[in-house]
């Protein structure tokens, strides 16, 4: 944090709020001494409107850590960062097919790529993002094998057709449902869906709760920013009142994922919905607690910190 930065968030919460900017930046230093509340998590989680037992209360990045040292065992952070240990650990949990390129499995390559009409193809480590799809020619397999081989994208998977329910939210990628777990149970869900025609990043993507009794969305979309949507920005499909397809399916997945890393009690899930059923996307050992603190406070004005005490 730079004083520069602070002045210029406190100048733009005096705008919004007529609370005077030194008053801004006062409570906030405040927070950061008292309770370790960062710069972001003051603008995000309007702590400016909190009172002093909120803030106490309040799921920080600093308990967010500790949480994680706590409950989690950080071997399988090794697991979930590569492609390769991520599918062949979890592959009873997966509704798609994929393959690892190890420069000699060309026949397993030409068997893999026939009777589709195209793949995609990704690096290993998980940190590089770049996906790339590729047009199936059964007369190029070879050049295409080695084309991939080569350039390290090495981890194959089929093309996965979403859900119709969810497809129609917006059929140029995949929204998916995350689920946070802690202990055993599950204590906290919602739907991540971009606003725009490409796949879900932090800047594009628009998230509401799903109520776990019944997997409805019965409150509405926000993005970080805290706008809120009440139909699809692109496909003016509505939003509220969306039921998630296979929710008791869905729930015994997730629980099923829980069981196989028991070592592991602080989990972010991140589960797909594909014309076959739930199947896992991906896993991680540091949930994003900034996404569920804001819905609970939005929704049910809610501080979660208790849930983990």
């Amino acid at each position: 944090m730079t004083h520069q930065n602070l002045y210029k968030v406190a100048k733009t919460l005096s705008s919004r709020t007529n609370i005077k900017t030194i008053s801004i930046i006062n409570d906030y230093l405040h927070c950061h001494y008292k309770y370790h509340i960062t710069l972001f998590e003051y603008q995000l989680f309007d702590c400016y409107k909190m009172t002093n037992e909120e803030k106490q209360n309040l799921l920080t990045n600093k308990y967010n850590q500790k949480l994680i040292k706590t409950y989690n065992n950080q071997s399988l952070k090794e697991i979930t960062y590569s492609r390769h240990k991520f599918n062949k650990k979890f592959y009873p949990f997966l509704n798609y097919k994929w393959l690892e390129l190890n420069g000699d499995n060309i026949t397993d390559f030409y068997d893999f790529v026939q009777n589709k009409n195209y793949i995609y193809a990704k690096y290993d480590l998980k940190a590089k993002n770049d996906t790339k799809k590729i047009k199936i020619d059964l007369k190029n397999y070879t050049t295409v094998y080695n084309d991939l081989y080569l350039s390290k994208m090495t981890i194959l998977e089929s093309a996965i057709k979403q859900d119709e329910v969810l497809d129609r939210l917006n059929p140029n990628n995949l929204s998916f449902i995350r689920f946070i777990t802690f202990k055993d149970n599950i204590i906290f869900s919602y739907l991540v869906t971009s606003k725009e025609d490409y796949e879900v990043t932090t800047s594009n993507q628009i998230i509401a709760s799903i109520n776990l009794d019944t997997g409805l969305i019965d409150s509405p979309f926000y993005d970080l920013s805290k706008n809120i949507y009440e139909e699809h920005p692109l496909t003016k499909s509505p939003l509220l009142w969306l039921t998630i397809p296979k929710w008791p399916r869905t729930l015994r997945l997730v629980n099923r994922i829980q069981n196989t890393i028991p070592d592991n009690k602080y989990l972010q899930i991140d589960i797909v919905m594909t014309n076959d059923g739930p199947s896992l996307k991906d896993i991680s050992t540091m949930p994003n607690y900034q996404e569920f603190q804001l819905l609970s406070l939005l929704n049910h004005h809610r501080l979660i910190k208790d849930m983990f005490e």
